[in-house]
């Protein structure tokens, strides 16, 4: 078992600085994302600083350090005026933070936990192509859930194309047991123009797909520069896709999916 992710850390040095009484603290947890923005908030807090602490290699990565191979902790440099805010003691610091912490946060460091802990059900994917502009932009990070029923037309999924054994983001155009079809730039469904407010750009035409009672077509939002979905790929069957619950990085972008 895998040490608990949220675990929170507190470095029990502070630093002067220059000739005034301002000084410097270090909390070492397990999301610098999540405290930075709470810390910001509070009275006598003057600046605050993510980094990281320990390890055993010089200037880590963020994805070398979630590998749990670097030794590292995430740390926030807090600099401070003592005048205004009292960091001197452990129990004062873990009442200010969870007091501080908001639903948002709560969230995150749940779901973080369980994909730390290989949950089967639960996986983190980094956005590495330019098919789900505007909805998604490159190196965003996103959690998804594993799909047993099938999902709803505008959902966004996730899955393996594996013909070039590479993991692929779209979303979901035509559902189980429906004709899919491209006539002068637009989707059909059975027969009928589909009034979709995703696609960016007009689809290349195509001829009719029938899909299965397990199978999905999905296209990028991009449909200019889309690759690896169904007009290529074929049908997807949606018990191997994972579907997409929640954008967690950047945290100003962070959205919760149905």
């Amino acid at each position: 078992m895998k040490k608990i992710f949220f675990t929170l850390f507190f470095i029990v040095f502070s630093t002067n600085l220059y000739a005034s009484n301002i000084k410097k603290v270090y909390f070492a947890g397990g999301c610098f994302w999540c405290m930075e923005e709470s810390f910001d908030k509070v009275d006598g807090v003057i600046k605050t600083i993510s980094g990281y602490s320990g390890g055993h290699i010089k200037n880590p990565k963020y994805k070398d350090v979630v590998k749990n191979t670097t030794g590292h902790y995430e740390t926030l440099e807090i600099t401070y005026d003592p005048s205004i805010i009292n960091f001197s003691k452990e129990i004062i610091m873990i009442k200010s933070i969870f007091r501080l912490l908001n639903f948002k946060t709560l969230l995150i460091l749940l779901l973080y936990f369980v994909f730390k802990n290989e949950n089967k059900s639960v996986r983190a994917y980094e956005i590495k192509e330019e098919s789900m502009k505007p909805a998604l932009l490159p190196e965003e990070y996103v959690l998804s859930l594993k799909i047993k029923e099938p999902p709803k037309r505008g959902d966004i999924v996730i899955f393996t194309n594996k013909e070039k054994n590479i993991d692929v983001i779209k979303r979901v155009i035509g559902l189980p047991n429906e004709s899919v079809a491209s006539s002068d730039g637009s989707i059909t469904i059975n027969s009928e123009k589909l009034d979709e407010p995703w696609g960016q750009n007009l689809t290349d035409d195509f001829v009719t797909i029938e899909l299965g009672p397990d199978e999905i077509f999905v296209l990028g939002d991009q449909r200019n520069i889309s690759t690896s979905d169904s007009r290529t790929l074929g049908p997807v069957k949606y018990e191997d896709c994972w579907k997409l619950k929640l954008r967690y990085w950047p945290y100003h972008r962070f959205k919760t999916y149905e």
